[in-house]
């Protein structure tokens, strides 16, 4: 009798355990899949400390893929998790993904095919990916609270590649997604077997396609996907597009040509947008880099690095020449469609 009563204070001592720890809601938790090598260990911590700042709710798992970081550098990112409501593991992305797809390719451009694989090993249902040049700007449960019902995936459509094909008249079947934010159906992904149809989607389209694993994605999901608002998924070049395509359009209402026709067709989508929540700075436009100077919202991206041991003196003096580049890099569109619309009305 002492001893069954022993054993039940010992299970209810470990079941509290379990609870105070976090691992009772662990089905609540937001998962957040990413990938790094060495180079991209700063701009990674940025993207998970503005996840951070703007997310007070459950825990934060993120899986991180090693694409080739320092023991040091995980040592720090875990030490920068610590007592945040945030977890993090590191996966290695093992040789034989390296492909054998498409040797030209980097390896990490694939890494998002295997997500419900090593989802499904770890019992989780749904994730977010997210690259390592995006900031979170409000709370990421806004994107991880989606309804996926029986679709595979959620994605921004890739507008780049939209005027492209729309100004060379291709005809699009599906809606090309752009794969810096996904939020995906890891549970259905893995019950019906996607990982060989997108390792041979891949191979069908390599030397084909620009963005070979967003076209596969997109191709393969054609029929189970949801198109999300640019708000989810705002890469910051488009604030240029939008502000020449606002040109564009103004300037040529009547026009026959296909390329403006695309550019209006643009602007006309990104004009919609309310309240971005995730911005990507997609393209050569790295806040980090000498060129993200002249790239818009580059003192968001800023902000958050203030949150990270990398702040410091030469990034205070790196933030304010990006700043001052931005706003003259806008002012500098501003002047230009000022100057549409007075040659307009003449």
């Amino acid at each position: 009798m002492i001893t069954h009563s022993i054993n039940f204070h010992r299970v209810t001592i470990f079941i509290l355990l379990m609870f105070f720890s976090g691992y009772v809601n662990a089905e609540d938790d937001i998962h957040i899949f990413m990938g790094s090598d060495q180079n991209y260990v700063k701009p990674t911590t940025v993207t998970i400390a503005s996840i951070l700042k703007n997310h007070d709710g459950n825990n934060i798992n993120i899986h991180l893929y090693d694409f080739g970081m320092y023991s040091k550098s995980k040592d720090f990112l875990q030490s920068f998790c610590i007592g945040k409501g945030c977890s993090i593991e590191f996966i290695p992305f093992e040789e034989n993904k390296r492909l054998k797809i498409c040797n030209h390719w980097l390896p990490g451009v694939f890494a998002k095919y295997w997500i419900p694989t090593d989802s499904y090993k770890r019992r989780i249902k749904k994730a977010i990916w997210l690259d390592g040049d995006t900031i979170v700007d409000g709370d990421i449960s806004e994107l991880w609270d989606i309804d996926l019902g029986t679709n595979y995936i959620a994605g921004v459509e890739e507008i780049t590649i939209v005027t492209a094909q729309a100004a060379l008249g291709i005809l699009r079947t599906h809606a090309s997604l752009n794969c810096g934010v996904l939020l995906f159906n890891c549970q259905k992904m893995y019950q019906d077997n996607l990982l060989p149809r997108l390792l041979q989607k891949t191979i069908e389209l390599q030397g084909h396609t620009i963005c070979v694993e967003q076209e596969v994605l997109a191709a393969v999901t054609a029929k189970h996907r949801i198109i999300l608002p640019p708000e989810f998924n705002f890469q910051t070049y488009h604030k240029y597009l939008d502000d020449i395509t606002d040109i564009v359009s103004k300037t040529n209402e009547d026009s026959k040509n296909l390329a403006v026709i695309a550019l209006q067709s643009v602007h006309k989508r990104l004009s919609h947008y309310h309240g971005i929540l995730i911005f990507h700075y997609d393209g050569l436009f790295k806040p980090w880099r000498p060129l993200g100077a002249f790239g818009p919202y580059t003192d968001k991206w800023y902000n958050y690095l203030r949150l990270t041991p990398y702040w410091g003196f030469t990034e205070s003096i790196k933030e304010g020449v990006a700043t001052q580049a931005s706003r003259i890099g806008g002012s500098t569109i501003d002047a230009i469609a000022a100057l549409k619309n007075i040659t307009f009305l003449i």
